[in-house]
C-alpha cells in the first residue's frame, strides 16, 4: 500500500512509543520518530525497490573545486547527487584517489593556502542546490578529474506516495 514519508515517520513514533495513535506531533516527537524510523530503514534491504543510479562523471578543472548539479555553468551539470563515493584525477590513463575527509577535519585542521601539483583529500560541502567538491592542497595546473557517487532517481517530498515492500 502506498506510503508517505510523513506517514512511516508517524507510524515508528507510534512503534516506538513516542506518541500514541491518535496524538499529532510536536517538533521534538518528529525528530525522535525520524531517528527511530532510519533504524528502522537499516535494517531493511530497499535497493532493490529503490535503486540508486550510479554515475561516473569526467571534468577538467582549473581551480579546487568542483560544482554539482543542474546548471550548464557548472563543471558537472547533472542532477545533484547524494552520495560522493570516490574522487580521482587523471594523469595520462591513469587515475589517482584522493582521500574523503569530514568538512570538521578540513575546516578545523586541513584548511590551507600552500599549493602542490597534486591534490591528494578532497572535502564534500553539501550545498543546496549545487554540491561542491574541494580539492586540496591546492593544484598549480588544470586537471582532469574523475567524480563517481549515487543520485536518487526522483525527488520526494515528506507527502510523496511510494509502495513499499511488506
Amino acid at each position: 500500500m502506498p506510503r508517505t514519508a510523513r506517514d512511516l515517520i508517524k507510524d515508528a513514533g507510534v512503534t516506538a512509543g513516542i506518541v500514541s495513535p491518535k496524538q499529532n506531533f510536536n517538533g521534538n516527537e518528529v525528530a525522535d520518530a525520524l531517528v527511530q524510523l532510519n533504524n528502522i530503514l537499516e535494517q531493511m534491504n530497499l535497493d532493490d525497490y529503490f535503486p540508486p543510479q550510479k554515475f561516473l562523471k569526467k571534468a577538467t578543472i582549473n581551480n579546487n573545486e568542483i560544482v554539482i548539479g543542474s546548471d550548464p555553468s557548472v563543471d558537472i551539470d547533472m542532477r545533484r547527487p547524494n552520495i560522493i563515493t570516490s574522487v580521482a584525477y587523471i594523469l595520462g590513463n591513469v587515475e589517482y584517489p584522493l582521500l574523503d575527509v569530514t568538512q570538521d577535519d578540513y575546516d578545523d585542521s586541513m584548511k590551507t593556502d600552500e599549493s602542490s601539483g597534486y591534490p591528494v583529500y578532497y572535502v564534500v560541502r553539501t550545498d543546496y542546490p549545487l554540491m561542491k567538491i574541494e580539492l586540496y592542497p591546492k593544484m598549480t595546473a588544470n586537471l582532469d578529474v574523475v567524480v563517481s557517487g549515487r543520485v536518487a532517481l526522483g525527488d520526494w517530498t515528506l507527502d510523496t506516495e511510494v509502495l513499499l515492500p511488506d
